[in-house]
């Protein structure tokens, strides 16, 4: 179910969770900056070019081609597949990161359309190209679309429902809040929350998937009420072939009669879809298309048989890398996010090409954090514990323990989401220094394991090495980058450059600095609420700003984890992007 306060997309009445533009890779060339990072050397990108990974919504044009809109691509929204289910072409890349897409539609002149409901827009493409945007108020909050025999766009904005000409004009409209015949049920206060599914049949009769009042609702092409079919849960979508009329429930799809008033089950949903997800459903002669992001599939029947299934093997894939480490032969990269039921930690050897992931014996991680090498060692931090891997990726052990006590790591349960230490860092002295943000320390152990000592200080968040062995800490809640010499810490950064960086209190994961690394007299930091990577002299003093939002190569979406390997080489953990990127040292 959607959650919207002034355009801002939240997920589910249970789960408020503000979700983020999502991407891939693009093909475009990077300036060079006068550090002499510019030119990309590499992206290892974390999803497939040609099969969807979030898949949303569907369509299907006159012809038999199948279009899907991926929520997660930002080079190309929008999968085409012909009547054979092959892949044709990819296309509507992301306009920016405010963009929200949750249905499409295709008329019958081939014409394509997007619903935007982060920026309240439908956006219209033609022959692959953007042609217009229909936004008649900004009060319009698109969430389903549909087409009807006319070349009609039916909108659904929660309570109302509006019918546009393909130019965009407004025809008509009808709808308001309420529990009675002909009225869909909202909540309005601090957020709005309203109907989910739209669709037409043959005659161009309306259906809608009326969430909150558990029914469907039919009205005429004029919008008049007809009839109405209650529903034992809240239906998230709709759709009606010749076969007859689908609801997409909480865990199943069922088969409505409204004639003789019955009801059957039609298709099973994996048990695990508890909440309330994108799932959608299409219907157009004899064929039902069935969207399962949840399960990273998409399902075709054909005459009520199912026919085809398209499934995203995501072992190589990765969203929102958060962390970034390398040495000589490998790039480990961290990952974790709502679209994920667990984190992933993933080795790719340094020309891009995957290796493996990390798993654990019986368990999946709690929450990985970062992850570094000592000697042909790999070590993640997972919350609370330190799990220990060879080179091949076989587990070894762990260590940790949470407590406050000397060698122990604090944990912080923030409403329900456990926090723990927020980094781990290789020393030149191949002991592990772990950030126990919590517990104002850092916490140092040797290769085994073995608590060795601690260093206090105020909330420590991120850790890195120079090349001398000089250790320096960037700490969290506040601007401060400080230096340990190994005798004392002292400030290298302060507030002074504080305005230079984005911070969002509301989402302090995705603002102000997420990434540090330091080599060859310069630091380097991640601006990641701008979209930038900001580098300083060792004195504090500004140099330049690397990169800048955008989707294309060599632009960032919400950079993170930064790292700097063995070459000088600059690897870019470029989160909403969905990719590391290796930024080649030009001197």
């Amino acid at each position: 179910m959607w959650v919207v306060k002034k355009g801002i997309l939240f997920v589910s009445i249970f789960t408020i969770i503000s979700l983020m533009v999502l991407t891939s890779c693009a093909r475009q060339a990077l300036v060079k900056f006068e550090d002499g990072y510019g030119s990309v050397l590499l992206e290892i990108p974390g999803l497939k070019e040609n099969i969807p990974y979030y898949p949303v919504s569907s369509a299907l044009d006159d012809e038999g081609n199948i279009y899907i809109l991926d929520q997660i691509s930002t080079a190309g929204s929008v999968f085409v597949f012909d009547k054979n289910y092959n892949f044709k072409e990819k296309f509507a890349p992301l306009g920016g990161i405010e963009q929200e897409n949750v249905d499409i539609a295709v008329d019958k002149e081939g014409a394509v359309y997007i619903a935007d409901l982060g920026m309240g827009e439908i956006i219209k493409y033609k022959n692959e190209k953007e042609v217009k945007r229909i936004k008649p108020d900004d009060s319009f909050f698109p969430r389903a679309i549909a087409v009807n025999s006319k070349n009609e766009l039916i909108v659904l904005s929660y309570d109302k429902v509006y019918v546009f000409n393909s130019e965009g004009e407004i025809l008509r409209k009808f709808g308001e809040s309420g529990r009675g015949k002909g009225q869909f049920m909202t909540y309005g206060s601090e957020f709005y929350i309203g109907p989910l599914g739209i669709a037409v049949d043959e005659q161009d009769n309306i259906y809608v998937a009326d969430t909150l009042n558990k029914r469907l609702q039919q009205f005429t092409p004029d919008g008049a009420f007809t009839k109405d079919y209650p529903l034992e849960d809240e239906p998230q979508d709709v759709a009606v072939n010749e076969e007859g009329i689908f609801a997409l429930l909480k865990n199943k799809i069922v088969k409505i009669d409204f004639k003789k008033g019955s009801i059957k089950e039609f298709y099973k949903i994996a048990e695990n879809n508890e909440d309330f997800s994108f799932s959608s459903l299409f219907g157009k002669k004899d064929k039902l298309v069935i969207c399962l992001p949840d399960d990273k599939g998409v399902v075709f029947f054909e005459k009520g048989k199912e026919v085809k299934v398209i499934k995203n093997n995501d072992k190589e894939n990765f969203l929102f890398p958060h962390h970034v480490y390398g040495d000589k032969q490998h790039i480990i990269v961290v990952s974790g996010n709502f679209y994920e039921k667990t984190g992933k930690v993933q080795v790719f050897k340094k020309d891009g090409s995957f290796l493996y992931n990390l798993s654990l014996p019986g368990e999946d991680f709690i929450k990985p954090v970062d992850a570094v090498i000592i000697k042909d060692k790999i070590y993640v931090l997972d919350l609370d514990r330190v799990h220990i891997f060879d080179k091949n990726g076989n587990y070894i052990k762990s260590f940790g323990e949470r407590g406050e006590e000397e060698g122990k790591l604090g944990v912080f349960d923030n409403y329900g989401d456990l926090m723990g230490p927020m980094d781990i860092a290789a020393g030149e002295d191949n002991n592990l220094y772990i950030a126990d943000t919590f517990n104002d320390r850092i916490n140092i152990y040797d290769a085994n394991g073995n608590f060795l000592r601690q260093i206090e200080i105020q909330e420590p968040k991120e850790i890195t090495f120079d090349e001398k062995g000089n250790m320096y800490v960037l700490k969290n809640g506040i601007f401060s980058l400080v230096k340990w010499d190994g005798m004392s810490f002292k400030e290298v950064l302060n507030d002074r450059f504080k305005e230079l960086f984005y911070e969002d209190e509301r989402n302090p994961e995705d603002s102000g600095i997420q990434g540090i690394a330091v080599k060859n007299g310069k630091i380097y930091l991640s601006n990641t609420g701008n979209h930038k990577i900001e580098v300083f002299d060792l004195k504090g003093n500004h140099i330049e700003s690397i990169g800048g939002v955008g989707f294309e190569k060599g632009r960032f979406n919400t950079p993170k984890g930064i790292f700097i390997d063995n070459e000088d080489n600059l690897i870019v953990a470029d989160s909403g992007n969905h990719r590391l990127i290796l930024l080649k040292k030009g001197r």
